[in-house]
């Protein structure tokens, strides 16, 4: 059965050509629309109209959604000042292919009342202005349409090994998670990461995110960096590489929990301004001292001492185990504990940091207080991490 629905562009856009009226027929998502090169085309059945306006800065395009939607783009370019809004009328999600090899790029504004997803598996994709959505997906691989609709976890995989995902400006999620995907993932010093639920970071060929469970992403190839130099705060953090991630940014989670992993034989690499603020701190990899992060730039080495440090395994007052007793070594000043105003009891259980359980090393202090003694390691390192509530995965 084929339905028709009304495309309409109402004036120029910065974004796509202008078109007065197109009338496209689908059949089972099949598009026959004719419309203009740098139109997106509506891949799945539904209403969405499309109006432009002119307003101080640029020009504000907004397209009112019926139901799921997919839009496909030849080119996205949308130029500061600029506004792109997705007013969704029912349904909550649309998701924007952006197809070709041609760099795509947001330097404007983008705002919704729905879960907002961009997916550009074979062309560079750059976001250095600001998105506003319930939620906020952007990835540099290919998802599964129905799986992205269905709101019970999908995975992303595919796309060309070259593609770069670079953020360098704020992403919201006022009502759900940031989803931030790709082989290649440089989160810049600029970008300000925000979700009311989560912010998952996942860098690898196969990025798999889950609506429920222990994590909220993973990854299931051996592939995949993540450069992270901004600034993040939600209540779960997660950054996954199958290869490695270096991190010089800002983590807060507040009483939250941050996991950190990457692939085997991989490291996290910590720059000397990295900070995480977390009530627990989950970390599956060798931490190694800084390294160049951007060619050509120098970086100015903290002074370390090589070491090892027993973090004994925490316990709650009701026997329950929070922690894992692990090692960890670093050449770097590291510190860790459990939360500062919990019993916790000491035991000779020891694990590895390849084992998971407690890791923290950074600038910063955690102090563990029991029975009012003094706490443990009051010094500093490099995260800069602090004990809040009791230490929990999600």
């Amino acid at each position: 059965m084929n339905r028709k629905l009304r495309f309409k562009n109402t004036s120029p856009s910065p974004t796509m050509k202008p078109t007065k009226l197109v009338l496209c027929s689908i059949t089972y998502g099949l598009s026959l629309c004719l419309a203009s090169a740098q139109s997106p085309v509506v891949l799945t059945p539904g209403t969405s109209t499309e109006t432009v306006e002119a307003i101080s800065t640029g020009t504000r395009t907004t397209f009112s959604l019926t139901g799921n939607t997919i839009l496909s783009w030849d080119r996205l370019t949308l130029l500061e000042g600029s506004e792109l809004v997705y007013n969704f009328q029912s349904g909550d999600r649309v998701l924007n292919l952006l197809s070709g090899s041609n760099r795509h790029s947001i330097n404007g504004t983008v705002t919704s009342n729905g879960i907002v997803g961009f997916f550009s598996p074979n062309a560079n994709f750059d976001i250095n202005g600001t998105i506003t959505a319930k939620g906020v997906v952007l990835s540099t691989l290919n998802a599964d349409p129905d799986e992205f609709f269905s709101g019970n976890g999908y995975t992303m995989n595919g796309g060309s090994a070259s593609t770069r995902l670079f953020v360098g400006g704020g992403v919201t999620a006022t009502h759900g998670s940031v989803v931030i995907a790709g082989r290649r993932v440089s989160i810049s010093g600029d970008a300000i990461i925000e979700g009311s639920d989560s912010v998952l970071i996942g860098g690898g060929s196969e990025v798999n995110i889950s609506e429920t469970g222990e994590r909220g992403v993973s990854v299931g190839s051996e592939d995949g960096d993540i450069i992270y130099l901004g600034s993040s705060k939600a209540p779960v953090i997660e950054l996954v590489a199958g290869g490695s991630v270096t991190n010089e940014g800002l983590i807060d989670t507040g009483e939250g929990s941050v996991f950190i992993d990457v692939g085997p034989d991989m490291v996290i690499t910590n720059e000397s301004g990295a900070v995480i603020v977390a009530g627990s701190v989950f970390t599956n990899a060798a931490i190694v001292e800084g390294v160049v992060i951007v060619p050509d730039e120098g970086d100015s080495a903290p002074a370390v001492s090589d070491g090892t440090l027993s973090v004994p395994a925490l316990t709650s007052p009701d026997g329950r185990v929070v922690s894992q007793g692990m090692r960890v070594s670093a050449n770097a000043p590291v510190s860790a504990s459990g939360d500062g105003g919990r019993d916790a009891t000491r035991t000779n259980v020891e694990g590895s940091a390849a084992s998971g359980g407690v890791s923290v090393s950074g600038s910063g202090q955690v102090a563990a207080n029991r029975g009012g003694t003094r706490p443990m390691l009051r010094r500093s390192s490099f995260f800069g991490v602090r004990g809040g509530g009791e230490a929990v995965r999600r």
